[in-house]
């Protein structure tokens, strides 16, 4: 609940000030709500043989709402999204019942853009994730909710003045749950690297 709040504040301190400073030019503009789906790549960086320990790939589904606002042909907006990722794996090691996953999500991003038309825009993303992480050893469950930053873009087109299709990709640096034993090494600073290709259907208000 701590980290909702962290959040929901940060978007808050975004939002105001986009909502004073850019006005409503395009038809698009205002309150939107979404729905996305992505398939996503994670790594982590603590290199094996032939790879890393923690390598998977799967898929993720999430819902958000934001706010646009544009001037002139500079546009920027602010989101707010929850999802759930479906990617678990075994991770390389002697013993099978290890295994690491991604469940919930929570986050926050800011999309500064630029209108090519009136029914399409690129923009840029600098974002907040917070993401449950879960280690299985031996059957026991160990939790842990870790942040990180995102980086991204994409491309945003219209198929009516209100109705969208959004197609982006997304980095984000986790940082993984400590310590691992790998090889009889234990490390303490493990980051897991998250891949994002995602597509959205938004619906503007």
């Amino acid at each position: 609940m701590k980290n909702i709040f962290i959040i929901a504040t940060l978007m808050t301190s975004v939002f105001m000030p986009v909502n004073i400073a850019l006005s409503q030019q395009y038809n698009s503009d205002g309150i939107y709500v979404g729905l996305d789906g992505s398939y996503d790549q994670i790594r982590d960086n603590i290199k094996a043989t032939p790879d890393n320990i923690y390598n998977a790939n799967g898929t993720a589904f999430g819902i958000f709402v934001g706010y646009r606002g544009s001037q002139d042909k500079f546009t920027v907006a602010v989101e707010a999204r929850y999802g759930y990722s479906f990617i678990s794996n075994d991770i390389i090691t002697t013993n099978p019942t290890q295994r690491y996953s991604i469940t919930h999500e929570f986050g926050g991003a800011i999309m500064p853009g630029f209108w090519l038309s009136e029914q399409a825009l690129i923009y840029a993303k600098v974002g907040f994730n917070q993401s449950t992480q879960i280690k299985t050893l031996q059957d026991i469950e160990f939790k842990s909710s870790n942040s990180g930053i995102s980086l991204g873009g994409g491309i945003q087109l219209y198929a009516t003045d209100t109705v969208a299709i959004r197609a982006e990709y997304e980095r984000s640096n986790l940082k993984g749950i400590v310590p691992i034993v790998y090889n009889a090494s234990t490390y303490n600073d493990w980051k897991v690297r998250r891949n994002r290709f995602r597509v959205a259907l938004i619906t503007a208000f």
